[in-house]
Order: C-alpha cells, then structure tokens, then sequence
C-alpha cells in the first residue's frame, strides 16, 4: 500500500521542484520566446500597416491636390484658350467687314468709271448721228442764207455757253 513519510515527501516536492524549474527553463521560456517574437512580429506588422495607411492616406491627399491643381490649371488654360479664341474671332470678322467695304468701293469705283465709259461712247455715238444728219440735213437745204442763219445760230449758242462758264 502507500506508504507516506517524510523523506517521501520530501523528495516528491524535491522533484516537483525541480519538475518545475526543468518545465519552466525548458518548455515555458521557449515557447514565451515564441510567443514574445510572435507578438513583436504582430505589433510589427500593425506599426507597418498603420504606417502604410497613413503613408496611402498622404498620398492620397497629395493626388487629391495633384488632381485639384490639374483641374484648375486646365479651367485657366479653357478661359485663356476662349479669350484668344474670342480676339481671333473678332479681329477675323473685322478683317472680312473691312475687305467686304474695300470690294463694295472698288465694285463702286469700276461702276463709275464703265458708267462714264458707256456714257461717253453714247455721247460719241450720238455726236456722230448728229453730224451725220446735220450733213445730210445741209446738204438737202443748202443754201448761202441758210448757212449764214445756222453760222449765227451756232455762234450766238457758242456765246451763251462761254458766258455760261465764264459766271
């Protein structure tokens, strides 16, 4: 049966004891190194994580402001574009209206001058239609009176137009 004593008793705590101490240097140190190296890999990972979140969170904001400033510069560079647009168009039409007023007074200018160009050939026309009937018309009534009654006519209209022009 069991037999309790003191020695046994003695050396069951001695061996618990040194059970205790062999566990705790060879099993428990071991496996809290693992455990502390775990934890430390864990605190690690998240320190690296909440770093790269606010690293992406600063990129972002920076893409942000990137992207805010590329808005406004191409909202600047539209208004620049519109405004030189504009002058362009409007130097353009004042070009055209002013080559349009140059090409109406030139069209002007050459229907004067075949006006004058027609008239005169009318006047050279009828001229010679009046010399050709007055030649005709003298040569059915000549005569020395009527050539003296048509001589004065002519110099009393000649008279009259050179005091016409003389006033």
């Amino acid at each position: 049966m069991l037999d309790i004593t003191w020695e046994s008793m003695l050396f069951t705590v001695i061996n618990l004891l040194i059970l205790f101490v062999g566990i705790r240097i060879f099993l428990f140190k071991p496996v809290n190194n693992i455990l502390e190296k775990r934890q430390e890999e864990a605190d690690k990972q998240i320190k690296d994580a909440e770093d790269a979140k606010a690293s992406a969170e600063e990129m972002q904001a920076e893409c942000a402001k990137t992207v805010q400033e590329l808005k406004d510069s191409r909202d600047e560079q539209m208004a620049q574009s519109r405004k030189e647009a504009t002058a362009e168009y409007e130097r353009i039409v004042t070009d055209a209206k002013a080559s349009a007023r140059s090409i109406v007074d030139d069209a002007k200018v050459a229907a004067e001058q075949e006006k004058e160009k027609i008239l005169r050939s009318a006047e050279a026309e009828i001229s010679d239609m009046v010399v050709a009937a007055t030649v005709k018309a003298m040569a059915a009534q000549s005569s020395p009176e009527n050539d003296k009654q048509l001589f004065d006519q002519f110099l009393d209209k000649v008279g009259d137009s050179l005091d016409e022009t003389d006033v």
